[in-house]
């Protein structure tokens, strides 16, 4: 049908059918090839039914509008109705398969236009819509999540890093070993063929690198030092409730590329790759029998990690962070009484600048704080809003509250380095 004229195709297709009647209605805002697009495999004979039922949209009374916009409705209509006549010829009316790519970051593309152009890949991205494992239990007070997750984490490298050795000396080709590479990270996402295919780009960089290698020298790279540095990165880049954010993953991800070097960055870096940040938080929720201290870690992530909710947690009547990065806190206020936030530093002697109080959402009425060095007294601030964001002082305690106010807010503080 694909050598028919165009006369003659539209002949063959408006056989009698049966078309509904189509009833005034008010015209899309978007046109019929906006994104999001969809594609959908149909045969012959219904397209052309579906023909049949455009051509009974392509009339003046169906569409609710000034003349110019029904116009333009009639005209996309016919830009459809082409479309579904030249689809693959009319002899196999189908959507071309959509491609995937994995990027140099290890994110993945994918193309709907046989590979003409790639846009970042989202519900098609294997890692994203994989199985999510349960959060780790609360265990309340004096239980430290970062340093579980930490550990949690740390043991899946090493386990992942193990069963890479044992592929280590059968004689597998690089490509065969990079796809027992991706087996291996696929098996985090409770996954196995599909997605190990699509990995092996992010490990055969690392597959090439250590074809040659036994399988006790390559373990042998892998020293306590080496896992100990891992230990407190993955710590000190983690949520305060054991969760990782993209910022976190990319913190990881510069510090083992600037820490380690040769074979052991390397792997590294592929595992990342491979997991994502999907990936890093898969591996955060899996327990582990792990205990390792987290206590000498030394984190000096930025004044915004300093700060804690003074001394109610986990109750939260004081309020709860939710997020913190080097240079800001965002905190949940308290759940009754003024809905206060009261957040302060390990002791009085170290603090940071408040240089924004910003409102995410609510409304606070109030707020004052202690500087470093005062005597931090909950619910009793010694300086009120003129001596903290415009002062520049080095704050230790904070107090916001919405006195009068009944609804819940958020605030993201910013914060600068003391002098």
């Amino acid at each position: 049908m694909a050598e028919n004229s165009q006369d003659e195709t539209l002949s063959v297709l408006r056989k009698p059918f049966y078309a509904p009647r189509v009833q005034a209605t008010p015209i899309p805002i978007a046109r019929w090839d906006d994104d999001p697009l969809y594609c959908l495999k149909i045969n012959d004979e219904w397209v052309s039914h579906l023909i049949g039922v455009l051509n009974a949209m392509d009339q003046p009374d169906t569409w609710v509008g000034t003349q110019e916009e029904i116009d333009d409705a009639r005209q996309q209509v016919n830009e459809i109705i082409l479309a579904l006549m030249e689809a693959c010829g009319m002899t196999d009316f189908c959507c071309i398969p959509p491609l995937t790519q994995m990027n140099e970051d290890g994110s993945i593309s994918v193309s709907y236009d046989g590979g003409a152009t790639y846009i970042p890949a989202t519900t098609e991205d294997p890692r994203k819509a994989a199985p999510q494992l349960p959060p780790l239990p609360d265990l309340g007070t004096g239980h430290d999540n970062k340093c579980r997750a930490a550990n949690d984490v740390t043991r899946q490298l090493k386990d992942l890093q193990a069963q890479w050795a044992a592929n280590l000396g059968g004689g597998l080709t690089i490509l065969q070993l990079a796809l027992a590479f991706a087996g291996a990270v696929a098996a985090l996402f409770l996954s196995g063929g599909t997605l190990a295919a699509i990995l092996v780009p992010a490990l055969l960089t690392l597959a090439a690198a250590v074809v040659g290698t036994g399988e006790e020298a390559y373990n042998d790279l892998f020293t306590s030092d080496v896992w100990d540095h891992v230990l407190c990165t993955l710590f000190c880049n983690c949520q305060a409730d054991g969760s990782y954010t993209v910022g976190d993953f990319n913190n990881i991800s510069a510090d083992f590329d600037s820490f380690f070097t040769g074979t052991v960055a390397l792997a590294f870096s592929s595992a990342l790759r491979a997991w994502q940040v999907e990936g890093l938080n898969q591996a955060s929720k899996v327990p582990s029998t792990d205990n390792l201290s987290c206590d000498e870690c030394g984190c000096d992530l930025g004044c915004g990690t300093d700060w804690s909710i003074f001394g109610d947690e986990p109750t939260h009547f004081h309020g709860q962070i939710i997020d913190a990065g080097a240079d800001y806190v965002t905190v949940m206020s308290g759940a009754s009484g003024h809905h206060y936030i009261l957040i302060r530093t390990a002791n009085n002697t170290i603090g940071c600048v408040v240089t924004e109080i910003e409102t995410i959402s609510g409304t606070f009425t109030n707020f004052g704080g202690s500087y470093v060095g005062e005597t931090i007294t909950e619910g009793a601030p010694n300086h009120y809003p003129a001596d903290i964001v415009a002062g520049g002082n080095c704050m230790a305690y904070i107090q916001i509250d919405s006195s009068g106010v009944d609804d819940d807010y958020v605030v993201k503080i910013h914060f600068t380095e003391c002098p």
